[in-house]
């Protein structure tokens, strides 16, 4: 076999002296196969090196996307000096200006479209943030131009990143870590969660917590397929978990259907304290009757503004049984009425003036003193006060009808369509107190259906006052009351059975008036104000002292003549004045022998 040479390059590489070689073929071969075997080491080595710097630059790039807010100078920076100089080489300098300006446009344009999507309030677009945005936005712009004009080269990299750093300071403080701040639970949300929710009480969640007079409200957002009905529900357990009773905690419907709104009542119990009347409540139509478990007040409307649809006196409802509080709310109205210039007060007793006697007046040196302006006790009385306010309504219909003025518009009209209270036409309130017995008679129901129809557009209404509100006491069908009654005012207090709880307003009341507690003038009132929460009605201490005050308000002279000689002479006031007239010795001989009233 033969030997490689021990020297040359084959014998250093291949061999040693006195040690068998390779063939001469094989040893070309050897040598032909170095450098494709540099070749496939460089390969492998580009091809690790590229591979690096693909991850290296993943890694650059994705620190980067999850660091955009805090470099977003440096971005910016970068994109103004790369627009610059797109722009530069885009032609002469006029069109490098032009290429810059429509930039800046855009900028602008896109600027302005992500502050109408996300919203011009809060974030970086409160007061400073819109100076700071502005700021660097003119600066970016100026930058553009004068980098269009000059080109890439110095100094505009200086200014560039001069202008990063300026721009960066304010932007990093802004968006510095701050130390976490540890979320503390609030132990009402967490007795909830634990109690309620967690107990399986109730499937919802407790937010929005928020402190009222009475105590804290709540918002609860009901889980999907749970029936809203249901908080009502499980109002007793919820207070329960709360360690409170029943009656101080209270839910009312929410703004959306699966949303209600929590009321707990601990820092006090408004249903629990008297609320005396001490003063006239009335603004824009609205007067104060009670107070809710909240503390806000209760509110009766006597006429809506306006005069449109809708606007006019507004009639009521008030029912409830023995003791339940409805003379409370009966004085308080009668209180409000006697004390406004836009309201005459007529009042009708069922029971012969035994209901309401305060308000009847008195009679002294031969001239009746306080009261009503009409105060009717009994049936008869009631029969010629109601026919007086039949042709007070039908003579205001009359006037309205022909009446002619001047609309904002100025333009000139003739009717009008309804009549809000003023003082030179103040409205009429007619109120029945134990008007079953009233509307047992005829012709006091068809009266008092007929103004429940049409006196609302005159300003004349009715206000009832009953035990039980039920259709047979109220007079039957023949009585419009459930058209009168389904936009007005209805307070319904304490019943005495089931049967009662669902006569009193045709639309529902917020609750069920017979599981309320034996205290006076707790109730609900179903108005246009009215709210799915208890009330407690005020009460009048001396109805006499106010009923003792003159009048604010008096009939106008065309409603005081539709009601003709009854309206000037009630049978009560004559009857009066023979009794004083008999009780004056010096008179009492010029009546001997007149027949008994």
């Amino acid at each position: 076999m033969a030997t490689f040479p021990a020297s040359g390059p084959a014998g250093r590489l291949f061999g040693g002296r006195g040690r068998p070689g390779l063939t001469p073929q094989q040893a070309e071969a050897l040598l032909a196969l170095l450098p494709r075997q540099r070749r496939r080491t460089l390969a492998r080595v580009a091809w690790r090196t590229a591979r690096r710097t693909a991850r290296t630059t993943a890694t650059l790039s994705r620190k980067g996307h999850a660091r955009r807010r805090g470099l977003a100078p440096l971005y910016w920076a970068a994109v103004a000096e790369l627009a610059a100089a797109v722009c530069h080489y885009s032609g002469t300098p006029a069109q490098a200006a032009t290429a810059a300006g429509v930039s800046i446009t855009g900028g602008a344009g896109a600027l302005a479209w992500r502050g109408r999507r996300r919203g011009w309030t809060g974030g970086h677009w409160r007061p400073g943030g819109w100076r700071y945005h502005l700021t660097t936005a003119g600066a970016a712009a100026a930058f553009l131009e004068a980098g269009a004009l000059a080109g890439p080269g110095a100094p505009m990299p200086g200014i560039a990143a001069v202008g990063a750093l300026a721009a960066g300071v304010p932007w990093w403080w802004h968006h510095r870590i701050r130390p976490a701040v540890e979320v503390v639970e609030d132990p009402r949300v967490t007795i909830w969660r634990e109690r309620v929710a967690g107990a399986g009480v109730l499937k919802a969640e407790l937010f929005g917590l928020r402190q009222v007079p009475a105590g804290w409200r709540a918002t609860i957002e009901l889980a999907a397929g749970v029936d809203p009905d249901s908080v009502t529900a499980a109002v007793r357990r919820i207070a329960g978990a709360y360690g409170l009773p029943r009656h101080l905690v209270a839910v009312e419907p929410g703004a959306g259907e699966h949303l209600a709104e929590l009321l707990v009542m601990a820092a006090g119990d408004p249903l629990s304290q008297l609320h005396p009347v001490t003063g006239l409540t009335l603004t824009d139509g609205w007067v104060t009757v009670g107070v809710y478990a909240d503390g806000t007040p209760a509110r009766w409307q006597l006429w809506a503004p306006g005069g449109g649809f809708g606007s006019g006196v507004c009639h009521g409802l008030i029912c409830g049984t023995t003791g339940s509080g409805k003379s409370g709310i009966l004085d308080t109205l009668c209180v409000e009425l006697h004390g406004c210039d836009r309201a005459v007060l007529w009042l009708g007793d069922g029971q012969d003036g035994a209901s309401s006697p305060d308000w009847a007046g008195h009679l002294g040196a031969g001239e009746r003193v306080g009261g009503a302006d009409w105060y009717a006790p009994g049936v008869a009385e009631v029969r010629r006060m109601l026919r007086a306010a039949e042709r007070i309504m039908t003579g205001r219909n009359r006037r309205q009808g022909r009446a002619s003025w001047t609309d904002a518009k100025g333009r000139p009209r003739r009717g009008r369509r309804a009549c809000v209270p003023i003082a030179d036409l103040p409205g009429l309130y007619v109120i029945i107190d134990e008007a079953p017995d009233v509307l047992a008679d005829a012709e006091c129901a068809r009266i008092i259906g007929r103004i429940g129809k049409q006196g609302r557009k005159v300003a004349v209404g009715v206000i009832l006052v009953t035990q039980v509100p039920s259709l047979e006491e109220l007079g039957g069908k023949g009585v419009a009351l459930r058209s009168m009654l389904a936009s007005t005012n209805v307070a319904v207090l304490r019943v005495s059975d089931a049967y009662s709880a669902g006569m009193g307003a045709p639309m529902g009341l917020p609750g069920n008036p017979t599981k309320l507690r034996r205290v006076p003038g707790l109730g609900y009132l179903a108005a246009a104000a009215g709210r799915a929460l208890t009330m407690r009605g005020r009460f009048v201490e001396d109805p006499y002292d106010w009923a003792l005050l003159p009048a604010a308000g008096a009939l106008d002279a065309a409603s005081a003549a539709d009601a003709g000689e009854p309206y000037a002479t009630p049978l009560h006031v004559i009857s009066e004045a023979l009794a004083w007239l008999a009780a004056t010795p010096a008179l009492s001989v010029h009546l001997a022998g007149w027949p008994a009233w």
